[in-house]
Order: C-alpha cells, then structure tokens, then sequence
C-alpha cells in the first residue's frame, strides 16, 4: 500500500488487428537470446578461467625450488599441466573464441550462423570428449551446456523465424 492507495498496475489494452494483407513482424524467440547469452557467458567463463589456471601454472612454478622435495613436486605438476596446454592451445581457445564471434550474428535471423554456430558445438564436444576421455564427469557437464546451446537454436519456434 502506497500513500496514495493500493497499487493499481497500468492497464494493458490490445494490439489492433494488423491491416489486412500485411504482417506483423515475428518476435524472436527465447531459445536464440538464451542459446546466444548461454555461448557468450560460456566461452567467457571458460576463457577466463582457462588463462588464470594457464598464467598460474606458467609463471607460479617460477617461485618453487626444486632442490625442495615438496616443491619440486609442485613445480613439476604445473610444469606438466603447461606443457599440456602449450601443445593443445589452438582448439582450447579457438573453438570458443569462434562460437563469441558467431554468438552475436545469431540474432541477425540469417541461417548460416546458425549452422556454424551448431558445428562449432560439435566440434567443440567431439574435442573435449578426446581430451577427457575416461573421465566421464568431468566431460558431462560441458557437453550436456554446449549441447543445449545448440539444440536451443533448432527449436520448432527458432525454425520459424530463421524461415521467417
């Protein structure tokens, strides 16, 4: 309750038919905002966290001794983890950095980024199913992300208004 009285919401009045022979312009759906915001939150996060863990074990292992028996083990620890990522770098930051760039052509109702943007996630999948391989928790919760990122764009609703 206001000072004035109970709150009263405004009227909502409809929307006059459109004139016949014309149509109105097709909102777009959810499903391509939320698959657009989930591949740019995503690679984000993922690119963020993949450069501090990477910047740390680079430049972290610096500070150990390993003339130390406990640090020595650290060092070698992250020195095997950069090694790791020094020889795989291009699809760990490439195939995120593509499906950025494509995330924000979605909305522009063409189909050809809709089609890249669901090969990326292929790709994208079948690589991180190669480099966990075995470790099936640790690759579930990814794939099951990309993979609804993509799905959301093939929609009966998204359908149409790629068709237009």
């Amino acid at each position: 309750m206001t000072q004035h009285g109970p709150y009263v919401p405004p009227v909502s009045y409809p929307q006059p038919p459109a004139p016949q022979g014309t149509k109105r312009p097709m909102q777009r759906p959810v499903a391509v905002a939320a698959a657009a915001c989930m591949t740019i939150s995503g690679t984000t996060t993922w690119l963020a966290g993949l450069g501090l863990t990477w910047l740390t074990a680079r430049y972290g292992r610096e500070s150990f001794n390993t003339a130390n028996a406990g640090e020595s083990a650290l060092y070698y620890i992250l020195q095997r983890y950069d090694d790791r990522l020094t020889a795989i770098w291009p699809p760990l930051i490439g195939f995120p950095i593509a499906a950025f760039l494509v995330a924000f052509l979605l909305p522009t109702r063409s189909r050809s980024p809709r089609r890249v943007h669901t090969l990326l996630g292929i790709g994208a999948c079948a690589f991180i199913a190669w480099w966990w391989w075995g470790v099936w928790w640790a690759m579930a919760a990814p794939i099951a992300f990309i993979a609804l990122a993509v799905l959301l764009v093939w929609t009966p609703a998204a359908n149409r208004w790629f068709r237009g």
